[in-house]
């Protein structure tokens, strides 16, 4: 290597890598794995506790398919709302229920304990969390999966162990059991993905977007710059070391930059150091991030971004009232109903086996973000005098005459 000429390293930004989300089945496990890692849900909670649009967005789907809670259809009936006030020893119906959509609308699943009592009749129902939860392997027969595993921690598996669940069997109500629902996904068999799935690299993307920024703040590392090493030119095994530890510490969003390295043999033929900044980097940043607001916005399928409380340059609350709500109509229709109909699916399913039963059903409810409120001048004009009455906590004029004239 000639010592009078400069060496120059370029460590490029660390690149965006999404976990591989195949179900991996492996020759000497009972269960298959939850991505290449089995850890693929770790990816999904990072992505929810870290990308602020998409936890935004996650919040107000569980937010608006709770609504209310759950409601029965015939409020008369005990014994369905003694087993609703209390399906497990800390639970009611609207505790799992609320659980349940967290999942659903996360992973795209989730996972139920059943306990059957002595008269098998459901005595017990538990929320299992989806992230604790492994698929274990089809049955050669039937080609069906016929167990699931249970622990507390996958990432110490080989030192804890897990627990063996048979699934839920009618033709066999004793014990515990898993009630799994899943999302089909055509090609998958074992575990489902979220709706959202498309927009996983938006999602990811967004994340690194908030990290870089604070990143720039925090380091004041930002845009791309220049090292100079003015003891001389290392050997290419030690100028590789060093390129590996520089980048490990200053590259990728939460270090915000792009370095170049320069080894040269002495201060005398080192180059001037500058700070190499993109001219247009700001536009850059700005339409990377519209983009992946539009991205999570569609793979979330959000009609109108005030839906899930975001405003946005090009929509505020203004006069359009009427396009908000016919929004949420849509909205409501073809997103969160889904999600209750699923979830209604499958716990209207089990209560049909609990003691006593006769036939309620389980009642979603929603909440509507769009109220109209009009002018007392308007209102005048539209509702009678009871009606104002009523709509101001006063009784009916006939009411409150009688009651007068009783006194």
């Amino acid at each position: 290597m000639d010592n009078n000429s400069n060496n120059i390293i370029s460590i490029e930004l660390a690149q965006i890598k999404l976990p591989d989300t195949k179900e991996r089945i492996m020759s000497n496990s009972k269960y298959v794995r939850y991505g290449d890692d089995n850890n693929f849900n770790m990816f999904l909670e990072n992505l929810r506790d870290n990308a602020p649009l998409h936890n935004a967005i996650l919040t107000s789907k569980v937010e608006q398919a709770f609504g209310e809670g759950l409601k029965l259809d015939k409020e008369t009936n005990l014994t369905a709302k003694l087993f609703s006030a209390k399906c497990n020893d800390c639970e009611g119906i609207n505790e799992i229920y609320e659980k349940v959509l967290q999942d659903l609308i996360l992973y795209g699943g989730f996972y139920l304990e059943i306990i059957w009592g002595m008269d098998g009749k459901v005595a017990e129902i538990y929320h299992l969390p989806f992230s604790k939860i492994r698929a274990g392997r089809k049955d050669n027969e039937s080609h069906r999966i016929k167990e699931y595993m249970y622990c507390e921690d996958w990432f110490r598996v080989y030192q804890i162990g897990y627990t063996s669940i048979p699934v839920f069997d009618l033709d066999n109500r004793t014990g515990r059991q898993i009630f799994a629902y899943k999302n089909y996904v055509a090609g998958r068999e074992y575990y489902p993905l979220p709706d959202y799935v498309a927009g996983l690299a938006s999602v990811a993307l967004e994340k690194e977007i908030v990290n870089w920024g604070l990143s720039e703040i925090r380091n004041g590392f930002g845009g791309s710059n220049v090292i100079s090493f003015k003891n001389g030119i290392p050997s290419e095994e030690e100028q590789q070391n060093i390129k590996k530890r520089i980048s490990e510490q200053l590259t990728g969003s939460n270090n915000a930059g792009k370095l170049l390295v320069i080894f040269s043999p002495n201060s005398e033929t080192a180059p001037d150091i500058n700070a190499i900044q993109s001219n247009d980097a700001a536009d850059k940043y700005i339409q990377v991030e519209k983009s992946v607001l539009q991205n999570v916005l569609s793979a979330h399928r959000v009609i109108s971004p005030l839906l899930v409380g975001i405003r946005t340059e090009n929509n505020g609350l203004g006069n359009n009232a009427n396009e908000i709500e016919t929004a949420f109509q849509m909205w409501n229709n073809t997103v969160i109903k889904p999600y209750q109909n699923k979830a209604l699916k499958v716990l209207n399913l089990i209560a049909m086996f609990t003691p006593n039963y006769d036939g309620w059903k389980y009642e979603a409810t929603t909440i509507s973000p769009i109220t109209f409120t009009f002018s007392e001048s308007v209102l005048s004009q539209i509702l009678t005098t009871n009606e104002l009455r009523e709509k101001i906590g006063y009784e009916p004029i006939a009411t409150a005459i009688k009651e007068t004239n009783e006194e």
